[in-house]
């Protein structure tokens, strides 16, 4: 359609769209990820300058490599430190409403069987189907980016992870992205660091937080005293500036705030230090 394919695509899909019956939504997402050879959201990006408004289907490798799944952890976090019970059935999890999340009428006293997989069968109520847009976990989110604490102690790390926000000071420029996520795990034995993406940040989190047996507070020390983190997280904000463009985001006069901190513990439970 754009003229940048060759027609040799469009016959292959029409020959071949018999053998993949059974998988052929994916085949075909996979097939014309493509425009021209190039990266789907590389060309979409260059042709219209954003591409927050087109349907990708997950096929692009510059996509986060996530769903609604991912996002549960989170939710089930900001439960527990709410101190409430959750009900966990095959159908979903039921729960009484924090008080701090009754900011709204459309916000119930009660949630019953709630969930975040999309492709659900059965419907009831889409009401049911939890994520970013939901007015109840719209509520989770507003309380956890109030929270002061930004130094975390973690008893399944193995190596100190920070977390970063990036913003561009140039607010003139028409852009999709206004703010990304990233984070740089350290290894302190050889003295190197690694960038994880808004998405991996997540997964390997989630990977955390389902190790944790038991999240409880402590005055029990993280590995690292005062002095060493902070010599750590300037060396990890410099790194951080020389590896921006490898991060493929478009901000003219980047700015990197420091978002929060993890590092290992010597106990075998979670620690939050204010």
């Amino acid at each position: 359609i754009l003229g940048m394919t060759s027609p040799k695509l469009f016959r292959e899909i029409f020959t071949e769209a018999e053998g993949h019956r059974e998988d052929l939504n994916q085949w075909f997402d996979t097939k014309t990820a493509k425009f021209g050879g190039k990266d789907a959201v590389s060309t979409v990006r260059e042709i219209v300058g954003i591409c927050d408004k087109f349907d990708f289907q997950q096929v692009s490798p510059s996509l986060p490599q996530l769903d609604l799944p991912d996002l549960q952890p989170f939710f089930s976090a900001m439960l527990h430190l709410n101190k409430r019970r959750v009900k966990l059935t095959q159908a979903g999890f039921s729960f009484l409403t924090p008080d701090p999340w009754r900011t709204e009428p459309a916000i119930q006293r009660e949630y019953q069987e709630v969930h975040f997989d999309r492709y659900r069968k059965y419907k009831n109520n889409i009401n049911k189907l939890l994520g970013v847009g939901h007015k109840l976990f719209d509520a989770a989110l507003s309380q956890a980016i109030g929270f002061s604490a930004c130094v975390c102690v973690l008893p399944s790390l193995q190596q100190p992870l920070f977390i970063f926000a990036i913003t561009d000071r140039v607010t003139s420029s028409i852009s999709n992205i206004k703010q990304t996520i990233v984070g740089t795990r350290v290894n302190l034995l050889e003295e190197k660091s690694i960038i994880l993406k808004d998405w991996e940040l997540i997964d390997t989190l989630n990977q955390f937080y389902k190790s944790a047996k038991n999240i409880q507070e402590s005055n029990s020390l993280p590995i690292l005293n005062a002095n060493e983190i902070q010599e750590i997280l300037l060396s990890q904000e410099a790194f951080l500036k020389k590896s921006l463009k490898n991060l493929d985001i478009s901000f003219k006069v980047p700015i990197i705030q420091v978002v929060c901190i993890l590092v290992p513990s010597h106990q075998s439970i979670l620690i939050i230090v204010i």
